[in-house]
C-alpha cells in the first residue's frame, strides 16, 4: 500500500492532513535526498543543469564514460554476457564508441524471461543484494507481464531527474500534484478511488475503474487539493475534459499536465488544453527505468535524457535507423548494475531527431513516438500508427472514444463511444476516413459501447492488433 513507514511520519500520522501536508515539504526536500545519498543527489541535480545545454558531441563522450565500466562489468559478472562475450569473441576494447554497440545482440523481454537468473550480477553478495535488488515487473500491457530488478544505489539519479522534469516545465519540486494512478490500488486490492500521500504533497486518483458515476467525485477532489500539476495517463484526464464539458462544469484548471504511460494523442492534446487551461508536457519512461524523455516548453519533442543511458532506433533488420526514420526504440540503462539490461528492446516506435530544440538544450529529441509495436495496423504491406488514427477520430465530431481493434490480416473491428447528437451519417463519414486511409477492402465491424473498458492496470489500448499479439504468443 502506498504508505511511508518512517519515523516522522509515523508521529506525524497523528496529525491531520492539512498539518502533514505542509511537512510534506520538509520530507520532499530534506529527508526522501537524505534516504537516496544527499551528497550523491546534490551533485547530479548540479550535474544535470549544466549538461543540458552541453553539445551531442560532449554528451556522447560523458556516454562512452559511463558504458566502459559497465560493459567490463556485464561482460565479467553477469553470466548472461559473459557467455554471449565468448561465443562472439568480443571483450569492451572492441567497444570504442557508441556506435559498436551495435555488436551486441538485442535483449527482448523473452531473453529476460527465460534468462532471469543469467542477467544478476555473481559479484554481489547476499547481504549486498538485500540492499539492492528492487523488485519490478511491467505492466503487462501486451499480455506478458515481466519481473526484473533494479538497483537501489541508483535511487538518487531517478530523484534528481523528476526535479529536473519539474523545472523545465516551471514548476517546483514540492508543488502539490494529482497522480492518475491504477499500482497501488491494484496491488493491494483497495476499493477507495484516491489515497492521500500527504509526506509527497500527493493525492493519488484511481485509474483502474474509470466509471462514469465516479467522475463528479473526481471534480470535487480536484476542486478541493487544488493542484499545481498533474501526472497520469492522458486518456483519463481526456474522459475528465468530456465529462466537463458536457455537464456544464466550471472552476478546474491547473497550469501543467505531464502526459505519461499512454501514448499522447492530437484529440487528447486537445480537449485537454482547451477544458482545464494547462500546459501539456508529454514524458516518455520505462518501467524499466533504462529511458526517461521530457518535452520543454518549446514542444519541439521529448528530450531524451543521455545522462540516464543510450537510445537508439533500429529497423526491421536491427540496424541502426537514420536520423527521422521511425523504428523500435532499443535502450542500454547505464544505472543498473545488478541487472544490467543492454541493447533492451522496449516494445515502442518512434524517431529521434539530433537538430538542436530552439530552446538551446543539446539533448536529442524523441519526435513521433508511435506506440507499441503492438499498436500498429497492419494492412497490405503498410502500417498504420495511433496518430495518423487520432486525425481521423478527432475530425469526427460526434465519437467521443474509439478502440481499433485487428482481428485478422482482413477484419477491423472498431469499438465506439458516442457523445450526443450522434446520427448515421456521423457513422458513414467515418468508416469513408478510415477506407481511405487504409484501402476499400478493408472489413470493418462496429460495436457501440457505454465504455471502452482498460486494461488491469487502468491503461487505454487505443489500438490493439489481435493477429501480432498471437504471432508473438
Amino acid at each position: 500500500m502506498y504508505n511511508k513507514q518512517g519515523i516522522l511520519e509515523s508521529v506525524a500520522r497523528r496529525f491531520p492532513l492539512w498539518v502533514r501536508y505542509p511537512l510534506g515539504f520538509f520530507c520532499i526536500g530534506i529527508i526522501e535526498p537524505f534516504k537516496c545519498g544527499y551528497l550523491k543527489y546534490r551533485n547530479f541535480n548540479k550535474f544535470l543543469e549544466k549538461s543540458q545545454w552541453w553539445s551531442k558531441e560532449r554528451l556522447e563522450r560523458y556516454q562512452m564514460g559511463k558504458l566502459k565500466p559497465l560493459l567490463e562489468h556485464a561482460c565479467k559478472n553477469v553470466p548472461y554476457y559473459k557467455n554471449m562475450c565468448k561465443k562472439m569473441h568480443f571483450t569492451p576494447d572492441d567497444f570504442n564508441s557508441i556506435r559498436d554497440l551495435e555488436k551486441f545482440p538485442l535483449l527482448t523481454k523473452e531473453d529476460v524471461v527465460n534468462n532471469f537468473s543469467q542477467l544478476i550480477a555473481e559479484n554481489i553478495s547476499l547481504k549486498q543484494k538485500n540492499k539492492r535488488l528492487d523488485s519490478r515487473s511491467t505492466s503487462g500491457s501486451t499480455g506478458k507481464p515481466m519481473f526484473f530488478y533494479r538497483d537501489k544505489n541508483y535511487r538518487f539519479i531517478k530523484k534528481s531527474l523528476f526535479r529536473w522534469r519539474n523545472r523545465v516545465a516551471g514548476l517546483r519540486e514540492n508543488n502539490k500534484c494529482i497522480h492518475l494512478w491504477s499500482y497501488p490500488f491494484v496491488e493491494d486490492n483497495l476499493d477507495s478511488l484516491f489515497l492521500y500521500a500527504p509526506y509527497d504533497r500527493k493525492l493519488i486518483i484511481s485509474t483502474a475503474n474509470v466509471e462514469l458515476n465516479y467522475f463528479k467525485k473526481y471534480l470535487e477532489l480536484f476542486r478541493s487539493f487544488k493542484p499545481k500539476y498533474v501526472i497520469g495517463p492522458p486518456s483519463f484526464l481526456y474522459l475528465l475534459a468530456c465529462y466537463v464539458e458536457d455537464k456544464g462544469e466550471k472552476g478546474i484548471k491547473f497550469p501543467v499536465f505531464f502526459s505519461t504511460t499512454e501514448n499522447l494523442l492530437s484529440f487528447h492534446r486537445k480537449a485537454i488544453e482547451r477544458c482545464f487551461r494547462c500546459e501539456i508536457f508529454n514524458i516518455y519512461h520505462s518501467e524499466e527505468d533504462l529511458v526517461s524523455a521530457v518535452e520543454c516548453q518549446k514542444h519541439e519533442g521529448m528530450h531524451i535524457m543521455m545522462q540516464k543511458g543510450v537510445v537508439e532506433i533500429v529497423n526491421e533488420n536491427g540496424k541502426l535507423s537514420k536520423e527521422g526514420q521511425r523504428g523500435r526504440i532499443i535502450c542500454t540503462g547505464f544505472n543498473n548494475y545488478v541487472m544490467p539490461f543492454i541493447r533492451y528492446e522496449i516494445g515502442d516506435v518512434g524517431t529521434i531527431s539530433y537538430k538542436r530544440c530552439s530552446c538551446g538544450r543539446g539533448l536529442p529529441l524523441l519526435k513521433k513516438l508511435a506506440g507499441r509495436t503492438s499498436e500498429m495496423l497492419n494492412y497490405n504491406n503498410m502500417i498504420l500508427d495511433p496518430a495518423a488514427l487520432s486525425i481521423i477520430v478527432k475530425s469526427v465530431r460526434n465519437i467521443k472514444e474509439c478502440q481499433f481493434v485487428q482481428e485478422t490480416s482482413s477484419l477491423l473491428k472498431i469499438n465506439i463511444v458516442k457523445r450526443k447528437g450522434y446520427v448515421d451519417k456521423d457513422v458513414e463519414e467515418f468508416i469513408g476516413k478510415i477506407k481511405g486511409l487504409i484501402g476499400n477492402e478493408v472489413k470493418v465491424s462496429l460495436c457501440f459501447l457505454d465504455s471502452i473498458p482498460r486494461t488491469r492496470m487502468g491503461k487505454f489500448r487505443f489500438v490493439i492488433n489481435r493477429s501480432r499479439e498471437k504471432q508473438n504468443v
